[in-house]
C-alpha cells in the first residue's frame, strides 16, 4: 500500500497528525531534580516572563517550536528577521525571544529563574547569551508596522530591550484551566 505523507490528516479515521522524524523536545526535568532546582531558584535572580513569553516557553517546553530549544540568540534571531530562517537555514518565520529589562542584572554564564506573571517560578535559564532587542526593528520587519493599536505591537513596546538565550531546564509548567482540551504536551 503507497502511503502519502499527511494521508491521517483527510482520513477522517484517523485523528493523528502524522509527526516528524525529529526527536521530540522536552525541556522538563525530573520530579527529584525539580525539587534540587527550585531550592537553588530561590536566591537566583530572575526574569518575570510576559504573558507571551510564558506561552513561548510552554511550546519550547513541549517540542511544539521544533527545532527550537531555548530562546532565539542573536544569530537565529537575526536571521529570522532577514530570511525567515534559523542561523542553520531552517524555515522559521517569527522570531522567539526572552526580552528583559535592561535594568535588570543579566549576564552570560549566570542561571536565572524565569517567572510567570503570578511570580512562580516555572523554569531556570542558563544564560549563554544576552544581546539587545530593537522592538520596532522587529514590529516593522515581521508586522509591517510599529503602531501600538496593533496588539502584538502595544505588548512589545512594554517589554525589556535586551534578549537572553540559553539551554533551558523546565520544572513545571503554569496551571492553565482555559483551553485544556488543546493544552496538551
Amino acid at each position: 500500500m503507497v502511503h502519502n505523507r499527511g494521508s491521517e490528516i483527510r482520513n477522517p479515521q484517523s485523528k493523528l497528525i502524522p509527526v516528524s522524524e525529529a526527536p521530540v523536545i522536552n525541556l522538563a526535568v525530573d520530579e527529584e531534580e525539580a525539587i534540587e532546582l527550585r531550592h537553588r531558584a530561590n536566591s537566583l535572580a530572575w526574569i518575570d516572563l510576559s504573558p507571551r513569553s510564558l506561552c513561548d516557553l510552554e511550546l519550547l517546553a513541549s517540542g511544539a517550536l521544533s527545532p527550537l530549544e531555548r530562546f532565539m540568540g542573536k544569530a537565529d534571531y537575526e536571521n529570522v528577521l532577514k530570511h525567515m530562517t534559523l542561523a542553520n537555514g531552517t524555515l522559521f518565520p517569527l522570531p522567539i525571544t526572552l526580552p528583559f529589562s535592561r535594568d535588570q542584572e543579566v549576564s552570560p554564564g549566570q542561571e536565572v529563574a524565569l517567572r510567570t506573571p503570578r511570580h512562580d517560578i516555572v523554569a531556570i535559564l542558563s544564560v549563554e547569551e544576552v544581546f539587545d532587542w530593537h522592538w520596532a526593528y522587529e514590529a516593522e520587519t515581521v508586522y509591517g508596522t510599529t503602531d501600538a493599536r496593533h496588539p502584538m505591537i502595544a505588548e512589545m513596546c512594554s517589554l525589556g530591550n535586551r534578549c537572553a538565550s540559553g539551554p533551558l531546564r523546565l520544572l513545571k509548567l503554569p496551571k492553565r484551566y482555559d483551553f485544556a482540551e488543546l493544552r496538551k504536551t
